[in-house]
C-alpha cells in the first residue's frame, strides 16, 4: 500500500521566490527536472556554470606564459625538488635550483619593464624542449643554486626559495602527482619542463573548479532561495584574478578549496545541521588547511563561531554541540597542529621565514613613516589586486581604476543590504543576520592579518610588499554568498543572468588584454597562434577546450535565463517529502 502524497500549499519565501511546503512544515525548493543525479543533486544550471568555470580555468592555464604568476618559479622549484624524493627542507634550507633559474630567464625581466612578447615563429619544437635534467636538475647543494642577475626576479628575490616556510601538504601533493606522471609517461627521462608545469597548472585548476558549486551550496545552507544561490555560483566567474591564480602553480589554491568546503559545512552547522560525521568533516578540513598555509589560522575563530551560534540557538542540544566542537577541534589539532609545534620546538617560533633576514634591509635615506599614505595605498591595491592584477610585482594587466571603485562599492553595498535585510532571531526560513555576520569573519581576519604584515614590512623596508588580493580568497566563498543575497534583494529574478553577463564581460576583456600583452601578433587570431605555438600541449587540445568552453557558455546562459524566468512562465514548485535525517 503506497503512502498518500502529502498535501501542499504555495507560499512565498522571504526572498520573494515561490516555494512549496508540505503541511508537516518541511520546506523544499526544487523545480521539476532541476536535479542532475538525484533529487538532492546539483541543479543543472549550477552544474553548467561549474563546468564553464573549469574550462575557463583550463584556458587561463595556457594563456599566461609560464613563471608570470606570483612566485611560480619558487613553487615549481620546491615541487621539482620533492619529486626527486628529497626531504622537505627547513624554512631557510632551499635555494632556487639551477633548472628553474635557467628556465625562467626568457620569461621574466626587471619589474618595471614591459613583458617580452613571444611569436609563433620563435617557438621551439615541442619534441626538443628541455627537461629538468637538461637544465641542471634540482641538486640540493647550495653551490648549484641559481644566481639571478636581477634581485627583483620572481621566485628568488634574495636567491632563497622562501616557500619552505609553508607547511608541506600542498607541495608534497604536487610532487606526488609529478612522480605519478613520470611513472605513467613512457621513457626514462622526465617530460619537458614546460609540460610538467602545464600539468601542475591543470591540477591546480582542478582544485578550484568546484568553487561555483560550493558557493551555491553555501548560499543555500545560509537560507538563500534558488535564484540567490544560483547568483552565488556565477560570482567566481566575476573575479578574473581568481581564474588567473587558480590556473597557476600556487599554494593559495588548495587553501581556497578547503576554506570553501569549510564554508558549506559551517553554514549548515550554524543553522543546526550537524552530526558526528559533520564534526569530523569540519575537523579534517580545518586540519588540512592548517597543513597548507598559515592563513588557515584565521579559520579557527570562524569554526568556533559557527558552533557557538548552534549552541545559543538550541538549548536542548547544547551538550551535543559542545561535544561536536571538541570532536572537530581535536581532529584538526591531530591533523594540522604538528607542523606548527615542530616549528616552535626547532626554531622557537610558530612561523619561521627566510624573509626575516632577506627583507631586513634598511629603508632608503629620508624615509618617513606615513600611516595615512600607507592605508590609502593598501586599500586601493587590495581592491585592484582582488579583481584583476596580472603580473608579478608590477601590474601588466589590470582593470581601470574607476571600474574597480564601482565594482568594489557595489559589492560592499550588496553585503550591507544582505545583512540589514536579513531576519533577526531564530527564523524558520531565509538568511539570518547573525549567520551572515559570521560569514564575514574569515575575510575580515585575513584582511587584518595581511594589513598587519604589510605594515611591518613597510616600516622595515620602506616598500609596499605583501599586498595581494589573492590572500583573501580563503574567505571569498561566504562573501560571494552575501553579495548574491544582497544583489537579489535589489534586482530580483534578473540577478543571476545580469551578474553572469557582467562576469563574462570581465573575463573576456581580461583574457583579450592578456593575449595582447603576452603574445606577439597584429590581431587576436595571430596572438592565439603564438600562444598555441608556445603551449606545452598540442594545439588541438587547446582548440577543443576553447570550443567546449564556448558551448558551455551558451548552455549555461540558457539555463540561467530559464531559471531567472521560471516564475514568469508559471512553473510550479513541486512539494516533496524529505527523507528522515
Amino acid at each position: 500500500m503506497t503512502s498518500p502524497t502529502p498535501r501542499t500549499e504555495r507560499q512565498d519565501t522571504p526572498d520573494g521566490e515561490p516555494r512549496a511546503v508540505d503541511l508537516t512544515g518541511r520546506w523544499t525548493d526544487r523545480l521539476p527536472g532541476r536535479a542532475l543525479l538525484s533529487r538532492h543533486g546539483i541543479p543543472s544550471e549550477v552544474a553548467a556554470v561549474t563546468i564553464l568555470f573549469a574550462l575557463i580555468l583550463g584556458f587561463w592555464s595556457v594563456a599566461v606564459p609560464r613563471f608570470r604568476a606570483p612566485d611560480e618559479p619558487a613553487h615549481l622549484d620546491l615541487v621539482l625538488f620533492l619529486a626527486e624524493d628529497y626531504p622537505y627542507p627547513q624554512f631557510d634550507g632551499r635555494f632556487v635550483g639551477r633548472a628553474v633559474g635557467l628556465s625562467r630567464d626568457p620569461y621574466l625581466i626587471a619589474r618595471d619593464a614591459d613583458w617580452p612578447k613571444f611569436s609563433a615563429d620563435a617557438a621551439p619544437p615541442r619534441a626538443g624542449r628541455p627537461d629538468v635534467w637538461d637544465l641542471g636538475g634540482t641538486d640540493p647543494d647550495p653551490g648549484a643554486r641559481a644566481t639571478p642577475s636581477d634581485a627583483h626576479l620572481a621566485g628568488a628575490p634574495f636567491v632563497y626559495n622562501q616557500q619552505p616556510q609553508h607547511p608541506p601538504l600542498y607541495y608534497k601533493a604536487m610532487a606526488l602527482a609529478l612522480r605519478v606522471e613520470r611513472f605513467v609517461v613512457p621513457g626514462t627521462r622526465p617530460p619537458p619542463l614546460d609540460r610538467e608545469l602545464a600539468f601542475l597548472r591543470l591540477l591546480n585548476a582542478l582544485l578550484v573548479c568546484p568553487l561555483p558549486a560550493l558557493a551555491w551550496l553555501t548560499a543555500k545552507r545560509m537560507g538563500a532561495g534558488h535564484r540567490a544561490a544560483l547568483t552565488a555560483s556565477v560570482l567566481p566567474l566575476g573575479l578574473p584574478q581568481l581564474t588567473h591564480i587558480g590556473s597557476t602553480l600556487n599554494n593559495d589554491n588548495l587553501l581556497t578549496l578547503l576554506a570553501a568546503v569549510l564554508a558549506a559545512l559551517l553554514a549548515g552547522v550554524a543553522r543546526g545541521r550537524r552530526s558526528a560525521w559533520t564534526d569530523l568533516m569540519v575537523g579534517a578540513t580545518l586540519g588540512l588547511a592548517l597543513l597548507t598555509k598559515a592563513f588557515a589560522l584565521t579559520l579557527v575563530p570562524w569554526v568556533i563561531g559557527a558552533y557557538a551560534l548552534a549552541w545559543f540557538a538550541g538549548s536542548p542540544h547544547r551538550r551535543a554541540v559542545t561535544i561536536g566542537l571538541v570532536r572537530a577541534g581535536t581532529l584538526a589539532l591531530v591533523v594540522g597542529a604538528w607542523w606548527w609545534l615542530r616549528n616552535l620546538s626547532r626554531h622557537g617560533e610558530l612561523a619561521s621565514t627566510s624573509e626575516t633576514f632577506t627583507r631586513a634591509t634598511a629603508h632608503a635615506d629620508g624615509f618617513e613613516i606615513n600611516g595615512v599614505k600607507f592605508v590609502g595605498r593598501f586599500v586601493v591595491w587590495m581592491a585592484s589586486r582582488s579583481w584583476v592584477w596580472i603580473g608579478f610585482r608590477s601590474p601588466k594587466v589590470q582593470l581601470p581604476g574607476p571600474l574597480i571603485a564601482v565594482l568594489t562599492v557595489l559589492a560592499l553595498a550588496a553585503v550591507v543590504i544582505a545583512v540589514l535585510t536579513a531576519r533577526r532571531g531564530p527564523a524558520v526560513t531565509g538568511p539570518r543576520r547573525r549567520e551572515l555576520l559570521l560569514a564575514l569573519v574569515p575575510i575580515t581576519l585575513l584582511f587584518v592579518v595581511v594589513a598587519r604584515r604589510a605594515w611591518g614590512l613597510h616600516v622595515t623596508t620602506g616598500g609596499y610588499a605583501f599586498i595581494q588580493g589573492r590572500y583573501l580568497y580563503a574567505g571569498i566563498v561566504p562573501l560571494m554568498a552575501l553579495v548574491a543575497i544582497g544583489a537579489h534583494r535589489v534586482l530580483g529574478r534578473r540577478t543571476p543572468f545580469a551578474l553572469f553577463a557582467l562576469s563574462m564581460l570581465l573575463q573576456g576583456w581580461t583574457l583579450l588584454r592578456v593575449l595582447h600583452t603576452a603574445w606577439e601578433g597584429p590581431s587576436v587570431l595571430a596572438q592565439l597562434d603564438s600562444m598555441l605555438a608556445w603551449n606545452a600541449w598540442p594545439a588541438s587540445v587547446t582548440v577543443v577546450m576553447s570550443f567546449a568552453a564556448a558551448a558551455a557558455l551558451i548552455v549555461a546562459a540558457q539555463l540561467i535565463q530559464r531559471a531567472s524566468r521560471a516564475t514568469e512562465s508559471g512553473r510550479e514548485v513541486e512539494a516533496r517529502r524529505e527523507p528522515a535525517p
